[in-house]
Formats: C-alpha cells, sequence, structure tokens
C-alpha cells in the first residue's frame, strides 16, 4: 500500500494576489482598501503560523484588527474583520491587510529566493583542492552526485 502526503495549504502572497476580491467586495471598497494600504493604514502584520495572519488597519472611526486564514483542508482563503461594516459586508480594511501581508510575505521570502540557489550550489561544491591529500572519504554516491562548476 503506498501513501502520499499533499502539502497543507498555507498562505502565499499568490494566494492573496489571486483571490478574487471583486467577487466579493464592491468596486468602491477594493479601491478604499487599495487606498488604505498606499496610505499606509495596514500596519502589524503578524503570521501567527503558515496558513494564518493578522493585521491591523486605522479606518476613519477607529483601528480595526483583520484575520487572514487558509482553511487546513479546503485550500480557501477566509478574512473577517472587526468592523461593523464586515458583518454583512467584505470591507476596505479587508483589501488594505491583504495587500499588507501579501507584501510582508514577499519581502520575508525575498531573502531565500536569493540565498538557497547560491546554498544549493555551495552544496554541492567539490572540496577545495588543498594540494594536500584529502583526509575525509567520500561515498561512491556522493563522489558520483559531485558535478564541476
Amino acid at each position: 500500500m503506498f501513501y502520499t502526503t499533499l502539502p497543507m495549504p498555507s498562505l502565499t502572497p499568490e494566494l492573496l494576489d489571486n483571490f478574487p476580491y471583486s467577487q466579493y467586495a464592491d468596486p468602491q471598497s477594493i479601491q478604499r482598501g487599495r487606498a488604505y494600504f498606499k496610505d499606509g493604514r495596514a500596519w502589524n502584520v503578524e503570521i501567527i503560523n503558515d496558513r494564518k495572519a493578522i493585521c491591523f488597519v486605522d479606518g476613519e472611526t477607529g483601528e480595526y484588527e483583520v484575520t487572514i486564514e487558509v482553511g487546513k483542508k479546503s485550500g480557501a482563503l477566509s478574512l473577517d474583520c472587526n468592523c461593523p461594516y464586515a458583518e454583512a459586508h467584505f470591507c476596505k480594511h479587508m483589501i488594505a491587510a491583504a495587500l499588507a501581508v501579501s507584501e510582508y510575505l514577499k519581502e520575508e521570502m525575498f531573502p531565500w529566493k536569493i540565498m538557497m540557489p547560491l546554498l544549493f550550489h555551495l552544496l554541492h561544491l567539490p572540496p577545495a583542492a588543498t594540494g594536500k591529500a584529502n583526509s575525509r572519504k567520500l561515498s561512491p554516491l556522493h563522489r558520483a552526485n559531485q558535478r564541476p562548476i
């Protein structure tokens, strides 16, 4: 019997950027949410785990907390805000928070996008030529996997 494990859905910039906001929010909420984000009103992004983030957004009448979460089994993205409008609608704070979390994740992931190829390259370098016999013995499998630069 064979088993395979599928990767758990996680919160990614791609998921946030490709979410169909226009199916849930009216054009004015989308426009105002983008303006809030651009004005820096979405702040204090906190990544709770690989599926959940919290962000605060300064609104006209107070500070609101937006929770963004990916369903563990479904992979569906859900956004929740504690503003009164969000009780029945997809609000501008959700849009601003989604943009802020996406930007945060892109910035956090950026160093790894640069470092991973470099680390992979360094891990596969042959031992340095010192002119002396290398005291470390390599297995035949390890020698076969070494590639010249």
